[in-house]
């Protein structure tokens, strides 16, 4: 059969202004004109008619049309997933840089790969460019609506729009973590998730048993724990329309509390006496308490918190009960920092505050040095020197003694 394009032999054809896309329109028909020509079936008035309407087409015509045949797809998936969105286009020249954009922004850092194949017949400078962008794990921080932008004679073109969703389990923002606690102390956990989809609600677990709900507070979830008297594990449990997510198993240790009255007993110019009042320790029997003793120095606080001593403590272990230490081989006249920490099979309580303590004078270690006495008539004349040996105090006096030959002895206190 024959191509009957309408009109009359030997008339000049009227054909319509030529529409977008006019150039690349024209090819396609020319490539069939063509082979349709070569049998003798179109007039030849028609093909110039067809040549001529091409040449008066708009150097414009291509950068007025819309580029792209493909535009992103739409991706909804659990968190993690590994996706990927394509554009593809067809162009009339170079082949232009494409931009990828999210929620209309351009992406700076896109994972994309771009391929361009060439297109043209019988020398025609046609591409296919095609442009790949990569999502590694898919975030919540990337969900949005994604596009392709080209810039074609000197105006923008952006393809329709694919949306990428995040739809899953839930994901822990927030899990509860390990710590240690002091017995029938309260304390708080904090859990928190997201989905979507939302709303999430969470589930307390107390050594893999649920607690009740009325137990959670406030956006972040937070278990107020009154106390415990043992040492148990916490988790919690996500649940959304999509299943149910498990954070991780902390371990809440319960430690001995720290002892309170901390105070001396009774002291002796070497030894010093204290006793304390054990705190609670759960079900956990205390093992044995720690004592700590320190020359006072002025980096030893009294308070919570201060600094440690810049010496290295001496330490005392005491069995208990009694809690009571009797601490030896003390200076006299010295004072002294102490503490004392207790023990049971999960660890050691926190310290006491330091508590400053002072052994109290001892007698003077040795006599006067180089006594001398000189007689004059009816008096004499005693001289000494003041003793090597330590103290143990601070001197007040001396104590003098003399006796005649029938007479008793005599005691005098010499300031």
């Amino acid at each position: 059969g024959s191509l009957e394009l309408g009109g009359r032999a030997g008339d000049s054809p009227a054909l319509p202004p030529p529409p977008q896309g006019a150039q690349q329109l024209l090819r396609k028909v020319w490539h069939r004109l063509r082979g349709a020509l070569r049998m003798g079936r179109v007039p030849l008035a028609w093909c110039l008619a067809l040549c001529c309407w091409g040449c008066v087409a708009p150097k414009g015509a291509q950068a007025e049309t819309d580029p792209f045949v493909g535009s992103p797809r739409n991706i909804t998936g659990a968190r993690g997933l590994m996706g990927t969105l394509r554009c593809e286009l067809q162009v009339q020249g170079e082949p232009p840089e494409v931009t990828w954009l999210r929620d209309g922004q351009v992406l700076e850092l896109a994972d994309s790969t771009q391929t361009q194949v060439p297109l043209g017949e019988d020398g025609q400078d046609d591409w296919k460019v095609v442009s790949q962008l990569r999502i590694s794990s898919l975030q919540l921080s990337d969900a949005g609506w994604y596009q392709c932008a080209v810039v074609l004679g000197g105006k923008t073109f952006v393809s329709q729009p694919g949306f990428v969703g995040l739809e899953g389990l839930p994901y822990f923002l927030q899990e509860p973590e390990d710590r240690t606690v002091a017995a029938n102390t309260p304390f708080n956990l904090s859990c928190r998730a997201q989905g979507p989809p939302e709303p999430v609600d969470l589930l307390w677990l107390q050594d893999a048993v649920p607690l009740t709900r009325a137990m959670s507070h406030g956006p972040q979830q937070t278990l107020r724990v009154p106390g415990l008297n043992k040492t148990s594990s916490f988790s919690c449990e996500a649940h959304n329309a999509r299943g149910v997510t498990t954070s991780r198993t902390a371990t809440i240790t319960v430690l001995p509390q720290r002892p309170r009255d901390l105070h001396l007993v009774s002291r002796q110019p070497t030894e010093l006496e204290v006793a304390w009042t054990p705190g609670l320790s759960g079900i956990y029997p205390l093992t044995h308490c720690t004592l700590q003793a320190v020359l006072s120095d002025d980096g030893v606080g009294v308070w919570l918190g201060e600094p440690d001593p810049p010496e290295e403590p001496v330490t005392l272990q005491a069995s208990v009960p009694p809690h009571r230490l009797r601490l030896g081989s003390l200076r006299p006249h010295t004072p002294y920092h102490i503490r004392v920490a207790c023990t049971s099979s999960q660890g050691p309580s926190p310290w006491t505050h330091w508590l400053p303590v002072e052994t109290p004078e001892g007698v003077p270690l040795g006599p006067p040095e180089n006594v001398s006495a000189m007689r004059n008539g009816s008096q004499a004349l005693v001289r000494w020197q003041e003793p090597r040996a330590p103290l143990q105090g601070t001197l007040l006096g001396y104590r003098l003694a003399y006796r005649g030959q029938d007479t008793p002895e005599v005691l005098m206190d010499i300031g």
